[in-house]
């Protein structure tokens, strides 16, 4: 999908996956795993709700996104909260020199959408401007049990990963702490709602 297909898609309200509140998963992984203060990039934020979240939460954010309808939103409502938050537009796989190195990595259901290569490129990249010792929290939605809540449920699953797929993906730039079943809720307007089953992941640099 090209830039601008992801921000007629904001445009246009056609964003399945923003749902207004922050991930609950996110949250248990921060809040079990990393401490108030660290600097944390999120890749992919869309309308800010998890970056604003997240600097409630005490931690100093950046936030990017290809979308610039995603990231004007994101921007007028961290500063209508008086919370400072870099959000900046940017490609991760081609701008990522860019960025500078923080403690922490998070992408939820960003990584997922990417075919083997690019997850390769993805997980270089993220180890490059990750600190060492410091940790990527990673949210992919999961093949499990997609085919048939797709059956019940009438609603088109998000793209997805096996856990052997992720876990094989990391290496060797990052070591498992945590890979825990999660839930990714998906809201398609008149085809309906539905919860896909995700993978909750904390990695450590290696």
């Amino acid at each position: 999908m090209q830039h601008n297909d992801w921000d007629i898609r904001y445009k246009k309200n056609d964003t399945p996956w923003e749902n207004g509140l922050p991930q609950q998963e996110m949250q248990r992984l921060f809040m079990s795993y990393i401490s108030p203060g660290e600097t944390v990039l999120e890749i992919g934020c869309g309308l800010g709700t998890n970056a604003l979240w997240l600097a409630n939460a005490g931690f100093k954010v950046s936030a990017i996104d290809l979308s610039p309808t995603a990231i004007e939103f994101a921007k007028n409502k961290s500063a209508q909260a008086g919370l400072a938050i870099n959000f900046q537009i940017m490609d991760f796989l081609k701008d990522w020199r860019k960025l500078s190195v923080f403690n922490v990595i998070y992408d939820c259901a960003v990584f997922h959408v990417f075919q083997a290569q690019q997850r390769q490129e993805f997980v270089e990249h993220v180890a490059s401007i990750c600190s060492t010792n410091g940790h990527w929290i990673n949210i992919s939605c999961s093949e499990d049990q997609s085919d048939m809540i797709m059956r019940t449920t009438g609603v088109k699953s998000p793209p997805y990963l096996t856990a052997q797929e992720i876990v094989s993906d990391i290496e060797p730039y990052f070591e498992l702490i945590e890979m825990h079943r999660c839930y990714f809720p998906i809201n398609r307007g008149i085809q309906g709602k539905a919860e896909f089953c995700a993978w909750g992941s904390v990695f450590r640099k290696r």
